[in-house]
């Protein structure tokens, strides 16, 4: 069977193990209990007030310990992520400076007639061919005459009814 603790409640070090106490002590304490009773029970509380606001300031802190190390954490993470970021947009702004690899759809909807023709004549004719790079694709399947699955890599022009133009930047133009 398990023995109970008896605590005795000291001024200086708040609550103290009676087996642990000098024989001395534990008659002046019991001298003390004897003559006033009341104050042992005030003693009591106080020493576990005492007690409880220990724990709750070892409890606070370990919090404030584990806060300050996950904050830490994350700025870290977050320094890391941060570097990432910055070396994806050196590598973007290094690599777009000269050349832009991404088409640019200038032109949409332009009608395959006469007209049309005429309008992507005139802009291949007055392209700035040094800096500048025009495609000419199809756009909406004639369907009058053709069926999608007739293309399945892509409709030809031919078989389209209108035009799409795309202007591609081949490099820096210095005259921008």
């Amino acid at each position: 069977m398990e023995k109970t603790k008896v605590i005795y409640p000291s001024e200086t070090k708040g609550t103290m193990d009676v087996d642990q106490m000098h024989p001395i002590h534990i008659e002046r304490a019991f001298k003390k209990i004897i003559t006033n009773p009341g104050r042992l029970v005030e003693q009591v509380v106080n020493a576990q007030h005492l007690e409880i606001q220990r724990l709750q300031n070892i409890i606070n802190g370990v919090g404030q310990v584990a806060d300050q190390i996950r904050c830490e954490q994350e700025r870290k993470q977050l320094r890391a992520e941060n570097i990432e970021l910055k070396r994806t947009l050196d590598y973007f702004v290094k690599h777009n400076e000269d050349t832009n690899p991404s088409p640019k759809l200038m032109f949409k909807d332009i009608p395959q007639n006469k007209v049309g023709k005429k309008l992507i004549a005139d802009m291949k004719k007055h392209l700035n061919k040094s800096g500048y790079n025009m495609r000419v694709r199809g756009q909406h399947i004639n369907k009058d005459k053709f069926k999608s699955r007739d293309f399945p890599h892509g409709t030809p022009i031919y078989a389209t009814t209108h035009y799409r133009v795309y202007i591609d930047r081949i490099k820096k133009v210095e005259n921008e």
